[in-house]
């Protein structure tokens, strides 16, 4: 949860259904340990709370190989290729893992396929989340798993972009943010 964003003691408790001594013990534990800090207050109806933030280390432990790997290839394949090959050559391996991660994914309803997408790049190490209502649909994630290839080649948001469209069906606009810490954003029209 604290990758999508920092959240209250009352929040997570809510969220996992334990209760909040429950949660303060795992987050002075965590706390302890460097993996996360307190990130401000956050004012309630009657009194202020303290919300937490995953640090630098905790950030860190999840999976982030994806991205330095990703980068290099990208910055060879521009190189070899023209920008049209390398375009086409990424929206092949966006079609390529959707066949490969979501098999059934042209069964079901579009809400039923967006929640397919949501849950394959979930299983990719996204810490992603859905927001909109139907005809209107947002799939963004505080946590890019391949942060480092966004900051050097925006081809890496063009491969998930396909991916999304392969599994979905839907036109799918990539609105990325590209900046010092990429956060992914996929509209679905």
């Amino acid at each position: 949860m604290l990758r999508e964003t920092k959240r209250t003691v009352s929040e997570m408790a809510r969220a996992l259904r334990i209760t909040e001594t429950g949660v303060r013990l795992h987050l002075n534990a965590l706390e302890e340990d460097g993996l996360i800090q307190q990130a401000g207050v956050v004012q309630g109806t009657r009194k202020p709370f303290h919300a937490y933030e995953l640090t630098k280390d905790g950030e860190d432990l999840f999976p982030k190989a994806y991205g330095p790997l990703l980068a290099e290839l990208l910055e060879v394949l521009s190189e070899k290729l023209t920008e049209d090959e390398l375009i086409a050559a990424c929206e092949e391996t966006g079609r390529r893992l959707a066949a490969k991660l979501a098999p059934d994914r042209d069964r079901g309803t579009l809400e039923r396929r967006i929640a397919l997408a949501l849950e394959v790049l979930t299983s990719m190490g996204g810490a992603a989340a859905l927001s909109g209502e139907a005809g209107d649909f947002t799939i963004s994630s505080a946590s890019c798993p391949i942060a480092e290839a966004v900051k050097s080649s925006h081809h890496a948001c063009q491969i998930a972009q396909s991916l999304l469209r392969e599994i979905t069906g839907a036109k799918v606009k990539e609105k990325c943010e590209k900046g010092l810490k990429p956060r992914c954003r996929f509209v679905f029209r």
